[in-house]
């Protein structure tokens, strides 16, 4: 909740500095960089997943890439001839990395707090970038299915409703020794948790989304 809290204060503070948008797309990157580094020593001198993980100043990394994204852009815009020589091969880069990350999220936490969760977000800056450039492109149309959006749309209740349906469904399966937890990632994890998700969407989000309209 910290994007939603502390960060348009952040933002206000920045804006009156009246720093080029450059030099903040600058700076918030290297911030990222650094806060990257304190999280990989928090973790070697036996910071708990937990701390890690949750921690404001632990997990910020990825706010920090987002904002330093949307600063560039603001600042210089999309240059069509970059988008061709290096932007599209970033952004095919950038899904590659989250794909694989994906699957190195599940198996080794370690890594991503070594580094992984920063990758991560620029990978994703990176595909963000493509997508802004050459709205004609494959993959631009791809990501514009209607399944997906709808999935985006409900992306952040997915995020919040996943973990406790999860923590719940691990529990029905120490206690009654389940002999495969692969039911509970495709259930639990996928399933049951975007079901929730659209009704989580419906019938709380979708109202206060209509009432934030009163307040121009």
């Amino acid at each position: 909740e910290q994007f939603y809290l502390l960060w348009p204060l952040i933002f206000i503070g920045l804006m009156q500095m009246r720093l080029s948008r450059r030099i903040l797309a600058l700076g918030l990157f290297g911030l990222a960089i650094v806060m990257a580094g304190v999280r990989v020593q928090l973790l070697l001198r036996g910071a708990s997943a937990e701390r890690l993980y949750n921690g404001l100043d632990t997990h910020c990394d990825g706010l920090l890439v987002g904002g330093a994204l949307a600063f560039f852009v603001s600042a210089y815009g999309i240059d069509r001839q970059a988008a061709s020589k290096w932007i599209a091969p970033a952004g095919y880069t950038g899904l590659a990395a989250l794909l694989v990350g994906a699957f190195v999220t599940r198996f080794d936490s370690r890594a991503m707090f070594l580094g992984g969760y920063l990758l991560i977000a620029i990978a994703a800056a990176a595909l963000i970038a493509e997508l802004l450039a050459r709205p004609e492109s494959f993959l631009c149309r791809a990501m514009g299915w209607p399944a997906l959006v709808k999935l985006g749309r409900v992306s952040y209740g997915v995020y919040l409703w996943h973990f406790p349906i999860y923590k719940v469904l691990m529990e029905l399966h120490d206690r009654y020794h389940w002999h495969t937890r692969w039911p509970l990632y495709l259930f639990g994890g996928g399933t049951l948790s975007i079901v929730i998700a659209l009704l989580s969407y419906r019938f709380i989000e979708a109202p206060f989304l209509r009432l934030k309209k009163k307040f121009p």
